[in-house]
């Protein structure tokens, strides 16, 4: 989404140079927005308003230029690494509370930005007559104008259709598949939920799922036709490679599954479907900080969910397109959402990880 983010700078440069986030060699643009202000930005703002101070106040020039430099740079550290970094952190945000959230966090980094950066103010205009009255209106001035510039900076670079174009609803809300079942891991348990009744099931309550593990499906070595869930450390590539940390949760489990049954983590290719899927859509998960876009051959439409903003990204893994043409996927961390294309309406179903989808085989 957002915001100036001069005190969030510093964790979209850090986004824009790991591998391991960036989920490409290109980066995103908001990933390009935050390192462009980090390394330029501060310093072509800090000009600015150090003009603006000589302009409001008839301040020397040189002084005033160099100290809100220096201002903006500081002001991008201390906020963005001690102080917001650090509140966004300790929020507890899910898909229902996370847009009010984040407007929040707009204002409370203009009220941060204004209490960084006023001490910095006041001694451009430490030697004139009144200078505390002046330098607490000056900073309001100097500031606000900086931030909305910077704002619509970051709004231009971040991704919020997850807020700005679909409806959030909750799970009631949207009509799915009777036959559907989602396995999922919750703080190394793993449960079953029928997404027609919207019952959940504790299938392993022994930890078993150890922490980081990934579940996903392979044909079943005690049951022809059937499938085994498994827990390993990562889901595995194609073909899978068995590893002695595997655990089989559930054997011989007769179901349809999407094709292909293993997704990998990192996003990057077209969404795994059931082969009964007559909806028209196609989905693909790519580098756009794993972001999920679609298209519909039948009517052209085009959609996206995605959030990446300066102060939270919740990226799309392990999506599985149902017949129906809705998608089930992980957002961010530890949320279980479907999402339907034709209504454009998404829903959290669980708080949980790494979600694997299969239909009931009506052969049988």
């Amino acid at each position: 989404m957002l915001a100036k983010l001069k005190t969030i700078a510093l964790p979209a440069v850090v986004l824009a140079f790991v591998p391991a986030t960036a989920y490409a060699d290109a980066g995103t643009p908001l990933m390009w927005a935050g390192a462009l202000h980090l390394l330029f930005g501060n310093a072509v703002i800090g000009v600015a308003e150090g003009l603006m101070l000589v302009f409001l106040f008839k301040r020397p020039p040189g002084r005033c230029v160099a100290v809100m430099i220096v201002a903006n740079y500081f002001s991008a550290w201390v906020g963005g690494v001690f102080l917001i970094s650090k509140i966004s952190g300790a929020l507890d945000l899910d898909l229902y509370n996370a847009w009010r959230w984040l407007w929040y966090m707009v204002a409370v980094s203009y009220v941060l930005t204004l209490f960084l950066e006023w001490p910095f103010v006041a001694l451009c205009l430490l030697k004139n007559a009144g200078w505390f009255r002046k330098s607490i209106w000056g900073s309001l001035v100097v500031q606000s104008a900086s931030y909305l510039v910077v704002f619509g900076w970051y709004w231009a670079a971040s991704g919020t259709s997850l807020y700005t174009d679909l409806t959030i609803v909750p799970p009631s809300a949207v009509s799915l598949p009777k036959d559907a079942t989602v396995y999922y891991e919750t703080d190394g348990r793993v449960y079953a939920r029928d997404a027609g009744s919207g019952e959940t099931a504790k299938i392993d309550g022994s930890k078993a799922a150890a922490k980081r593990g990934q579940l996903y499906l392979r044909e079943s070595r005690s049951a022809a036709g059937c499938w085994d869930l498994v827990v390993g450390a990562e889901r595995p590539a194609e073909p899978p490679v068995p590893s002695p940390s595997d655990r089989i949760i559930s054997s011989g489990v007769k179901c349809v599954v999407a094709d292909p049954p293993r997704g990998g983590l990192r996003p990057g290719g077209d969404v795994p479907r059931f082969h009964a899927d007559k909806s028209g859509w196609r989905f693909w998960f790519g580098w756009m900080a794993g972001r999920l876009d679609g298209y519909n051959e039948n009517t052209g439409k085009g959609v996206r969910v995605s959030l990446e903003t300066p102060f939270l990204t919740w990226p799309v893994y392990y999506p599985t397109q149902l017949p129906t043409g809705q998608v089930i996927f992980q957002l961010g961390e530890n949320q279980i959402c479907i999402f339907d294309p034709n209504e454009k309406k998404i829903a959290l179903l669980a708080k949980g990880r790494s979600p694997v989808v299969t239909m009931k085989d009506s052969r049988r």
